[in-house]
């Protein structure tokens, strides 16, 4: 079973998840990516700085940017749309997305979750194989802990 042996690992002051043993994490130039890999596929995990030009002041920029976020990730890996959602995760506005993909014979289901969070974009990716989807993504949200005090004021700058 995937959740047999965990391990909580703290990507910031902010934010935590538990994952499982299996995984790995590469820092470079400020962009934190976490791969564990699960019986049905891997999950991706993301912490990237926000440039200058993805200025966020208000509740609109925001739900702008997570538009754009999704137009670039179905058009980037030819994905197809299966739900799209703005969710509140603890106070703040989570976008929520599931689409497949096909690679070769394959078809994978990819279970997104994207936030802004004082100056930085995070995104937590469930990435299952169809043949072998067990749901994980839909239980996603249960692992992530965020630090208390957050609000959606947090989400801009």
């Amino acid at each position: 079973m995937f959740w047999t042996g965990i391990w909580n690992l703290k990507l910031d002051n902010n934010i935590s998840i538990n994952l499982p043993v299996t995984y790995s994490v590469r820092d470079t130039l400020g962009m934190k990516v976490v791969y564990a890999f699960i019986d049905s596929g891997k999950i991706i995990i993301t912490k990237m700085p926000m440039i200058e030009a993805e200025f966020i002041g208000d509740e609109e920029d925001l739900l702008d940017f997570y538009k754009g976020v999704q137009e670039g990730l179905l058009k980037t890996l030819d994905g197809k749309l299966l739900e799209d959602a703005i969710i509140e995760f603890r106070n703040l506005k989570v976008q929520k997305l599931n689409f497949s993909v096909r690679s070769g014979n394959e078809t994978y289901m990819i279970a997104y979750l994207g936030f802004v969070l004082n100056h930085y974009k995070y995104s937590f990716q469930v990435m299952e194989m169809e043949s072998k989807k067990n749901g994980l993504g839909e239980k996603i949200l249960q692992f992530i802990i965020l630090q208390g005090g957050l609000s959606l004021k947090n989400q801009f700058h």
